[in-house]
């Protein structure tokens, strides 16, 4: 009987640490990702790491993922520590999901406003060739804007 209860206290000894670490490794691996947004995220992470820009708030983030009836294009809620994608950004193409994420973190991670010109930031869904077509600029002056916060 006391080999029992040795052994139930072992199990919840692991699990009093256990949880807290795991916990925190989930913390620093990034936000719960959407499969059809994953590949978009990590370019994004790229572009930072690429340019030597802290985007360590990222790691606050919960999920990223699409939701639908969502009423605009993206949302980057804080409060629910989570960034949704509007269901219909997904049917327009690749071009204007990775303009939503970048748009969207811009706002978490960065806390980015709408500009009145055209770019990433701006407001309203510009069209999947718009943004496939100027993309090299629009990211150009995105990563930019951001280094001069």
């Amino acid at each position: 009987m006391k080999r029992l209860g040795n052994s139930i206290g072992l199990i919840c000894l692991i699990g009093l640490f256990y949880l807290p670490i795991r916990a925190f490794i989930n913390e620093m691996d990034g936000p719960k990702t959407d499969p059809l947004l994953v590949n978009y995220v990590n370019e994004w992470k790229k572009d930072m790491k690429d340019n030597n820009i802290d985007y360590s708030h990222f790691y606050n983030i919960k999920s990223i993922k699409v939701t639908h009836n969502l009423g605009s294009h993206g949302i980057a809620d804080e409060r629910h520590r989570t960034i949704h994608i509007s269901d219909t950004i997904i049917s327009m193409g690749t071009a204007s999901i990775r303009n939503a994420i970048y748009h969207e973190l811009g706002h978490y991670v960065f806390s980015l406003e709408h500009p009145k010109k055209h770019c990433i930031m701006y407001k309203d869904n510009l069209g999947n060739d718009y943004y496939k077509y100027n993309w090299p600029t629009l990211k150009s002056n995105y990563i930019n804007k951001i280094l001069n916060i």
